[in-house]
Formats: C-alpha cells, structure tokens, sequence
C-alpha cells in the first residue's frame, strides 16, 4: 500500500481535513496485509514528514499537510501542485504511485473496486487499478 496516497485520498473523501482516528480506521481498509499493532505511527510519521507545520518535518518531502487542530489534519490547498512539483516534474516513480494511489482512494467507485480486490486477495487487479490510474496521470501531464 501507498501510505502517502492512502492518507491524501481519504483526507479528499472527507472534504480536505479528517481526525486521526477515523483516518487511521478508513486507511485500515485499504490494507492488502496484516497491519501492524503500530500502523496508526506510521500513519502519523507520513503526515509529519510532509508537513512543515511538524517537527519532524522531513525537508525535500512536498509539503502537502496542515495541521489543524489536536489530532486533525488537512490538505494544504495546494497540495497537488506541490505533489506534481516533487514527484511528476522529476519522474519519481514511487512518488507518481503515491499520487495515482490518492486518485484511487478518492474516487468511491474505484476504492470500491481496489478494497474488493484487496478483500479477495487479487494483488494483480488491485495493482492494475493504480497502474491504470497512473497511466491517466502521466498521459493528462504530458498534454
């Protein structure tokens, strides 16, 4: 699983911002493995070494993240334009996962689509529904 596109696709489903817990309960969900008994760390490292307004801020990671109150986080509002900036403009694979994962998450039908597959333990449709979507993202930038 895409940890980055995970979070950013479920902060787009609830409109931008969204509490930790119910973050951690909807990122769960799209887990093809067992998670972890620290997964929630995990989730919150991510956010915090892409948000400036963290200590732990990694520098040289987009910066895609605001803090908005205790244990609720939002998307900055230019969040894609900082994504597309870090990863597409370079060509950074991983980082082009990332974002084609977050366009999954956010669409109902397709994270309708990739948790079924997660839940049947088809990993070959699972990740042909993110390659899809990266194919659509690469193909939109080069126009």
């Amino acid at each position: 699983m895409y940890w980055l596109g995970a979070i950013i696709g479920t902060m787009k489903q609830y409109g931008g911002r969204i509490g930790l817990k119910d973050l951690y309960r909807d990122v769960s969900l799209l887990r093809n493995a067992e998670l972890s008994d620290h997964y929630d760390a995990v989730v919150r490292a991510t956010i915090q070494a892409h948000s400036s307004d963290a200590k732990t801020y990694k520098k040289g990671n987009p910066d895609v993240f605001k803090k908005i109150g205790h244990g609720v986080w939002g998307l900055r509002a230019d969040w894609s334009t900082r994504l597309v900036n870090a990863y597409v403009a370079k060509r950074n694979d991983e980082g082009l996962n990332e974002i084609a994962f977050a366009n999954v998450v956010s669409d109902a039908t397709l994270a309708k689509e990739y948790v079924e597959a997660i839940m049947a333990a088809d990993t070959k449709k699972a990740k042909a529904i993110v390659a899809k979507k990266k194919e659509e993202l690469i193909r939109d930038i080069k126009c």
